[in-house]
């Protein structure tokens, strides 16, 4: 079994895909066509009760509210579109609805920039009805939903019905992925990453976006803490390279023998930043006092971390916050992704500069959320491999990051 190593693909048009290849057999082309057919009838259901229960669009409603739940990527994931909602709908209130916990570090405000929405409203642990009385009295005229890439059909029913109680206007109900015939569609389909599904969403609902572009919600004493790290630890004029090995599924992580075997390769050419959170720690203690390398698990927060690697020449994750992190702060990424998703779909936007490494021809893959003791996709890719990708994408930053 044999890692492939991924570029960037064409864009087409099936399935909102970059790229579809055409299978040989009839009887998987006729599969494909079937699941297109299965996703285009669920959507003209959508749109159907979205023009039917939902009035006709106002130019400028004065309250939105946009629906986003996820984590730290999901938030990432979601800047550009939010970027181009407000700057469609410069005068209106902006209204985030999430679900992350108001403690939490990755909570949107914690992740977002303020730029973007005027205020929050976390209703974790808050009942139907609850919720319900709570957006009643804000007096939105608009809602907005950028729903998760796995929502189903009917809880995007469920919603939209929902959110016509709280607005009269809205869009954002829509079925992104087929699970009909899966297996034809993993051979054949490639996905667009988060960021861009979320940008083609708006713009299928009349929200113009320029590019796709992230904004952090990064403060001055954030920076001047990645500063004084690096002062401290006498880093701040080396190329470094960052490594993130923990992965909030165990199915999603290379295995910590293999990223040993780069960073014994490269810890003694570059300095190497642990990067990771407090769970991560027990992961990285194999490290502990080897030559240049720097544990920084749990000392940051997320937009911390975010200037680290940011001031990083290229970062090393599996697919988790601090991959999303590199892309959205510019900085080169090798990313290694497990065979439990789509092909793409939690890719780098194709506007960075990545290398990315995800097993095919695995009888399991497509398991998604189910639990997994042997990741067999993950075991497959190769260290050398990867080690030649973080060379060449270290090479392309000749200087330390600024």
């Amino acid at each position: 079994m044999k890692s492939i190593f991924f570029n960037d693909k064409e864009v087409t048009g099936f399935f909102r895909a970059k790229h579809v290849t055409v299978p040989q057999r009839k009887v998987d082309k006729y599969k494909l066509y079937i699941s297109a057919l299965y996703v285009s009838i669920q959507n003209a259901i959508l749109q159907f009760l979205n023009r039917r229960i939902y009035s006709k669009r106002k130019r400028h409603p004065n309250r939105i509210l946009v629906f986003r739940t996820g984590s730290l990527g999901d938030s990432v994931c979601a800047t550009p579109a939010l970027s181009a909602i407000r700057k469609h709908f410069p005068g209106a209130q902006i209204t985030l609805l999430t679900n992350a916990g108001g403690k939490n570090l990755v909570n949107p405000v914690n992740v977002i920039s303020k730029n973007l929405y005027d205020d929050v409203i976390d209703y974790l642990g808050v009942q139907p009805f609850e919720l319900y009385k709570i957006l009643k009295k804000r007096k939105f005229d608009y809602v907005i939903q950028l729903p998760q890439v796995d929502a189903s059909f009917f809880s995007l029913i469920r919603d939209l019905i929902f959110f016509r109680f709280i607005a009269s206007e809205g869009w954002g109900w829509k079925i992104s992925r087929a699970l009909l015939f899966k297996k034809v569609l993993e051979k054949n389909v490639a996905y667009p990453n988060e960021s861009e599904r979320l940008i083609n969403l708006a713009k299928e609902n009349g929200i113009e976006t320029a590019e796709n572009k992230f904004h952090l919600n990064i403060s001055s004493d954030d920076k001047q803490k990645v500063e004084e790290y690096f002062l401290q630890n006498g880093i701040q004029d080396k190329k470094v390279i960052t490594v993130a090995v923990g992965a909030n599924s165990v199915k999603n992580r290379w295995p910590i023998n293999y990223f040993e075997e780069v960073i014994k390769h490269f810890h003694h050419k570059y300095p190497i930043l642990l990067s990771g959170g407090k769970d991560d720690i027990e992961l990285v203690s194999r490290f502990n006092g080897m030559y240049q390398v720097y544990n920084t698990c749990g000392m940051f927060t997320p937009m911390q971390s975010a200037l680290l690697i940011k001031k990083s020449a290229v970062a090393l994750c599996n697919d988790t916050g601090p991959l999303h992190l590199s892309y959205a702060v510019g900085t080169p990424i090798v990313g290694l992704f497990a065979s439990r998703d789509f092909y793409g779909k939690w890719f780098p936007p194709e506007n960075s500069v990545n290398r990315t490494f995800r097993t095919p021809d695995i009888d399991c893959s497509l398991c998604f959320f189910n639990a997994c003791s042997n990741n067999i996709c993950m075991q497959a890719i190769m260290p050398s491999d990867v080690i030649s990708a973080v060379e060449e994408l270290a090479s392309i930053r000749m200087k330390p990051c600024e």
